[in-house]
């Protein structure tokens, strides 16, 4: 018996991909609860497909299974929209060439954002980039656990080290996880200390005896682990004294609270970030507190520096 091909069987089949069909048009199913039960299939792995519309009169596309229903609200936060609907059932046909019932995310006559529902996790969950529309994990730690999935698969290039079950593919799953935290941790210490040297160096703040001093101290340390190493050349692009300094350091130079108990000050957020920034300096895997405390600090921190940027920039224009 011939089988009469839809849309998107036609689409895999020009784009090589293999894939099983199934049909229940001899069946009374109707609803996909039904559809599920007819083919005999977990209702948790047939999904089916509903087309939404924001405030801002832009389509969404959701992909979720047949036993559970769409969470409107949560739909919304996932695409980054304050609200969004179901479009009317008379509008689907012309919007994307399917009918209700027949829907389906493959061969719309547009392409819209769609979101399918637990893909994103599974795919993260076992090492692999998720769904980069999916507003639910924040961009920056999505990235971040890319760049160690990329970097990790970089790794087993030379020869593949985790199997699947063994106690090194756990090691890795504890790390990725942990990765989403500390990789921005770093990122955002190196964006915020670095600024402020730029900061220093730019309106040409003197550095104070105890700044110089501390600079001294690490320039002393390095030059002899480089003797240790046998290292003859320059390991950093400038040995100016500022760029041997730490937050606590940099902000005492230009934003020091006059009184450390009660005065608002760069300086005051330093001394609270500063352990916390060690341990993720050294890539120590955080706790739960620290994580919540490091997070409250460099908000703390991000806004201080905005503050002085903005006012240098309004001085400079």
């Amino acid at each position: 018996m011939k089988v009469e091909k839809t849309n998107v069987m036609r689409i895999l089949d020009q784009k090589k991909v293999n894939y099983n069909s199934y049909s229940y048009v001899d069946t009374d199913a109707i609803s996909g609860m039904e559809v599920a039960e007819v083919l005999g299939q977990n209702p948790n792995q047939v999904f089916k497909t509903l087309v939404t519309v924001s405030g801002k009169n832009v389509n969404y596309v959701f992909v979720v299974p047949v036993c559970k229903e769409l969470d409107l609200k949560k739909a919304a936060k996932a695409v980054g929209e304050k609200s969004i609907e179901m479009i009317k059932s008379k509008e689907l046909l012309s919007l994307t060439g399917y009918v209700h019932g027949g829907c389906s995310p493959i061969g719309m006559k547009k392409f819209f954002k769609t979101v399918i529902d637990e893909w994103d996790d599974l795919r993260r969950k076992y090492g692999n980039n998720g769904d980069p529309d999916n507003m639910k994990v924040p961009p920056k730690v999505r990235k971040a656990q890319e760049l160690f999935n990329a970097t990790l698969k970089d790794m087993e290039s030379d020869g593949k080290f985790i199997q699947k079950g063994s106690v090194i593919e756990e090691w890795a799953k504890h790390l990725s996880e942990e990765a989403q935290f500390n990789v921005p941790s770093y990122t955002e210490c190196f964006i915020a200390e670095n600024l402020l040297r730029q900061y220093i160096d730019y309106v040409h703040e003197p550095l104070s005896k105890e700044a110089t001093d501390e600079a001294e101290k690490w320039k002393k340390r390095e030059n002899t682990n480089l003797g240790a190493a046998n290292i003859s050349f320059d390991v950093r692009q400038s040995s100016d004294d500022v760029y041997y300094l730490d937050m606590g350091h940099l902000a005492n130079l230009i934003d020091k609270a006059p009184d450390k108990n009660k005065d608002v000050g760069l300086s005051r957020s330093a001394i609270v970030y500063k352990p916390m920034r060690d341990a993720v300096g050294h890539t120590s895997l955080l706790t739960s507190v620290a994580k919540k405390q490091l997070t409250v600090e460099y908000e703390n921190i991000k806004s201080r520096l905005v503050k002085l940027l903005q006012e240098l920039d309004s001085k400079s224009n």
